[in-house]
């Protein structure tokens, strides 16, 4: 099977031998004894995906596991966290580059409980609510056709895609030196870092103490002041985990030009700003028109989760676009979950026309003074 994979994907075999280096063992995740003959307190890295087991055991318990969500993963970390913590060998010599990552179907609220430090008080434990990535990504692509298929292309891992490494371990500048990015501003990193066909576009800090106040923070677009540290986790894009670096003089000159002529530029963000405003005013688009069909059992319990989903959705529309939303609520009801939502909602004037349609203070809404909300009361898996 993964033989067929790696073809399918170009992979040659010399670069990914079976049994070399990929290893397939037979055993129980959550077992401390199957974890230590592995050698899992060896590893660099974890991935914990067992949404399938949580799965069986909530069927297996017939459907009374909701007391708590993700059973099997919570026992695959605290067996982990057993190896790593319960021997005083394997704690001191404790991998200071281990990073756990939890796949989550549902949000646990016992991530802190189960949380794995390093010595040095380094988080390692990453717990990824796929179920909440995957809304989000689901509501903020609906207004914007084509925002889907650039952020797969990014996350695939297939040709330009998002990658970091540690600033230590990356070459860039002039003479492709390693580790040239620490001490540097991501702004002298972004213009000067001569790489080939790659973009640095963020900067995490592993150590979690030098997080920005002024509104630019880390993460994606980070702040242009940042100074780089040896251990923060630089983003970029690329299609190889470690980016080319143009040497040739030529290509060295055109990166001192475009560097000199762009870094003293005061106030970037607010030019940039200006220029955006202006092409919206040239280029105006037409209005788009969204509809929603059919309802969660968790808006209900927390409608500010439902109004975080359209504001997902209306912050890719342009002015003049409509959200429609068809289930089943009453309008009464659906007006009540609306107001609760957390959303600056203003009722909209409607014509003599409408008026039946819509009881008083109920609809239709403008949200963000650009798009309206408007709600019907109907089944939309009815065809008739």
């Amino acid at each position: 099977l993964m033989v067929a994979t790696f073809a399918a994907r170009n992979i040659e075999p010399r670069y990914a031998r079976i049994g070399q280096d990929v290893v397939f063992r037979k055993g129980d995740p959550s077992s401390c004894h199957d974890l230590v003959r592995v050698g899992a307190h060896r590893a660099t890295s974890v991935v914990i995906m067992m949404s399938h087991a949580d799965m069986e055991e909530k069927s297996l318990s017939g459907g009374h596991s909701e007391i708590v969500d993700n059973p099997v993963t919570i026992r695959t970390v605290l067996a982990l966290r057993n190896i790593l913590y319960s021997n005083g060998m394997v704690v001191k010599t404790f991998n200071t580059d281990l990073r756990v990552v939890v796949h989550l179907e549902k949000s646990c609220p016992f991530v802190s409980a189960m949380n794995i430090f390093a010595p040095d008080g380094r988080q390692c434990l990453y717990a990824q609510d796929m179920m909440f990535a995957i809304n989000t990504l689901l509501f903020r692509c609906a207004g914007k056709p084509g925002l889907s298929r650039v952020i797969l292309s990014l996350i695939n891992f297939e040709e330009q895609a998002f990658r970091s490494r540690p600033s230590r371990q990356l070459k860039a500048g002039p003479h492709g030196e390693v580790g040239w990015c620490t001490g540097k501003t991501m702004r002298e990193a972004m213009l000067q870092n001569c790489w080939s066909q790659s973009i640095l576009v963020g900067c995490d800090d592993r150590q979690q103490v030098n997080n920005s106040n002024d509104g630019y923070g880390l993460g994606i677009a980070a702040d242009p002041e940042h100074v780089i540290a040896e251990d923060d986790l630089l983003i970029f894009i690329s299609i190889t985990s470690s980016p080319l670096v143009e040497v040739a003089a030529d290509t060295l000159a055109e990166f001192e030009a475009e560097a000199k002529s762009i870094a003293p530029l005061p106030h970037a963000r607010s030019v940039l700003m200006n220029i955006a405003a202006r092409a919206k005013v040239v280029r105006a688009k037409p209005g788009r028109h969204v509809m929603v069909c059919g309802w969660r059992l968790e808006w209900h319990a927390n409608p500010k989760q439902f109004g975080r989903r359209l504001r997902d959705i209306a912050s890719a529309l342009p002015p003049g676009s409509s959200i429609t939303t068809i289930n089943k609520i009453p309008l009464s009801d659906f007006g009540e979950l609306v107001r609760s939502s957390g959303l600056a909602l203003v009722v909209s004037d409607i014509s003599a026309d409408e008026k039946p349609l819509f009881e008083d203070g109920n609809g239709p809404w403008d949200l963000d003074n650009h798009v309206r909300l408007v709600h019907h009361r109907a089944n939309p898996a009815n065809y008739y």
